[in-house]
């Protein structure tokens, strides 16, 4: 999307952040069926008149400046964060399996294990 806008606003000599989002949105979802489906001579002419509705997209009122800064909002969780010493350790997996399942012994029930 973004790139689009770009491409559009450096083709019609504008400035890409004075082109609105939204109404750029709809016409790239109006107009991809219609510039995909057609034939591959007329795209390019499609394209260019989608780069121009693109370009008349202006935004209806000035941008205001980002009060907060952009930041990322960290999760609350109970839980510690994952870190390098809490990585996996080898673990032995016959004796967690025979712990688990309760393997009889041979000298206990020699019957149940295949000679």
């Amino acid at each position: 999307m973004r790139l689009l806008i770009r491409e559009a606003a450096e083709e019609h000599d504008k400035d890409p952040c004075l082109i609105s989002f939204l109404d750029s949105l709809q016409h790239i979802i109006t107009a991809a069926p219609l510039v995909t489906a057609d034939q591959p001579d007329r795209r390019e002419d499609k394209f260019a008149y989608l780069l121009a509705l693109i370009s008349d997209c202006d935004i209806d009122r000035p941008r205001r400046f980002r009060i907060n800064p952009r930041v990322v909002k960290v999760k609350m969780s109970k839980f510690k964060r994952k870190r390098k010493e809490h990585k996996s350790q080898i673990r032995d997996l016959e004796k967690e399996l025979q712990i688990i399942w309760r393997y009889p012994s041979p000298e206990t029930c020699p019957e149940v294990l295949p000679a």
